[in-house]
């Protein structure tokens, strides 16, 4: 198991598992892209992360300071001008207060409904 940092695992194969996200959402939105410009279809694409994390792992003093999925998803949505709503589910407070802040997610923490 990873170490925890505020609640996130990270381990020496982030990395990689990021860039295989980044490469398969790519190619996921050019699939889903055509098909969303169907007649039957509805043309926004439905993003939900189970997982999300804090979005953005720069802040954890971790050896992967890169971005996390909701923001991977957000940076291949933008390439390809996919018209999208994203909804990220967080557990850990901490990590969900940093994904609240973030442009164009819709955040659902676990227990805290005060927000």
């Amino acid at each position: 198991m990873s170490p925890l940092l505020d609640g996130v695992g990270i381990s020496s194969e982030t990395a990689t598992k990021q860039e295989t996200l980044r490469y398969i959402l790519g190619v996921h939105l050019r699939i889903t892209t055509g098909l969303l410009k169907k007649s039957w279809a509805e043309p926004v694409y439905h993003y939900f992360d189970l997982t999300a994390g804090p979005g953005d792992c720069s802040q954890l003093g971790a050896q992967y300071t890169g971005p996390g999925s909701p923001l991977i998803f957000l940076e291949e949505a933008a390439k390809l001008g996919v018209d999208y709503r994203a909804v990220c589910f967080e557990q850990e407070e901490c990590s969900a207060k940093r994904l609240y802040f973030k442009p164009n997610l819709t955040v659902r923490p676990r227990e805290y409904p005060e927000w």
